[in-house]
């Protein structure tokens, strides 16, 4: 196994870009200042090369005008500097919606990324999702993620069009898919995951489709809903296929990286960046390929996630771009540590009753 080592210079760029944004936006600003000052002195030399002399000798000094050019195309490469780095480091968004009993194991990685960013701006809501349950079992949060997709909306659409827009999700992903359907799409939104120690890149919400998963069928009895595993976390070591009957799926999907859902010999890994990018739209398109067949059948469709929650925000906002009712008639069950999983109704089109098994007729 080769040992790859760090190219010193892309090193010292790597730290620089880690400092906090004031002192790289500062920085930019005093080179565009420098120089903007060095051109307008070079080119004071040329243009008085150009006007008319008393004396026969007049000329134009070849050194000068190639001072003039280097100095302008120092000044093009910091304003396009300075204009990256407004896009990149702009406002960032943090969502934090978790319950009373949780802890924010978030804080250090979102002090970390704010001060990456030129402006940080918090939705936090602290609910108590057991006394949010109902006497059936499903967990009622439509009014919240309603909320937070209204306010992150407004904060977007408020917010100075001439820097970038990064969110960053903290949330259970229920909560997450129905937030993003009320993201808008301005040019270069990105979205971050968080994870405990620290925030990976950000990737963009539009990024483009990569085939990068592979999905298994399997048919597990007879039950009359259809159910999809989304399994690329660490949370789906715990979990199995067999487990679906317990909700009335018969015919089962799951959705995971070529290598298989994780299991305790094979352990999830982190997603990088490049990764978190490409898998909204891929999983975008099967949950609407399921819900469709779904639809056609006249059953109901059981979700478990084990993804990210940068991931499900960025699938709710590909979902509300495509032409299927998806929530209506969907479960989305959400992992409790104490009650174990149950449904969480994040939309108001989303059934009011827990998917108890059923047969298929």
């Amino acid at each position: 196994m080769t040992t790859r080592q760090n190219h010193p210079r892309r090193s010292r760029l790597g730290s620089w870009l880690k400092r906090p944004s004031h002192t790289r936006v500062t920085a930019a600003n005093v080179a565009v200042v420098v120089a903007a000052a060095g051109l307008t002195s070079t080119a004071g030399l040329v243009v008085g090369d150009l006007l008319p002399k008393p004396a026969p000798t007049d000329v134009i000094v070849a050194s000068r005008v190639i001072a003039v050019v280097i100095m302008f195309v120092i000044l093009v490469s910091v304003l396009t500097l300075r204009g990256r780095m407004h896009r990149v480091t702009g406002t960032l968004f943090y969502l934090n919606v978790l319950d009373e009993d949780w802890e924010d194991r978030r804080q250090e990685a979102a002090r970390t990324a704010a001060a990456q960013h030129q402006a940080f701006r918090s939705v936090s809501r602290w609910v108590d999702l057991h006394h949010r349950t109902s006497p059936e079992g499903v967990i009622e949060v439509a009014d919240i993620a309603r909320e937070v997709g209204v306010t992150i909306e407004d904060l977007i659409n408020l917010d100075t069009p001439q820097t970038g827009y990064t969110v960053a999700p903290n949330m259970p992903w229920p909560l997450a898919l129905a937030v993003g359907t009320h993201l808008p799409a301005p040019p270069g939104l990105r979205v971050a995951q968080f994870y405990d120690d620290e925030p990976v890149d950000s990737f963009p919400l539009a990024a483009p489709r990569q085939q990068l998963t592979r999905h298994d069928h399997r048919t597990i009895g007879s039950g009359g809903r259809i159910g999809v595993w989304l399994a690329f976390t660490a949370a789906a070591e715990k979990f199995t296929i067999e487990q679906f009957s317990a909700f009335g799926a018969g015919d089962v999907h799951v959705i995971s990286a070529e290598q298989g859902p994780p299991t305790a010999q094979r352990p999830a890994r982190r997603l990088t960046a490049a990764e978190l990018a490409s898998l909204p739209a891929e999983l975008a398109e099967y949950l609407v390929t399921f819900r469709t067949e779904a639809d056609r059948q006249q059953r109901e469709l059981v979700v478990v996630a084990m993804i990210p929650s940068s991931v499900a925000l960025a699938v709710g906002w590909r979902l509300a771009r495509h032409r299927c009712r998806f929530f209506s008639g969907t479960h989305l069950m959400h992992y409790d540590q104490k009650r174990g999983l149950l449904p969480m109704r994040a939309r108001e089109s989303q059934p009011g009753h827990p998917p108890a098994p059923v047969a298929y007729a």
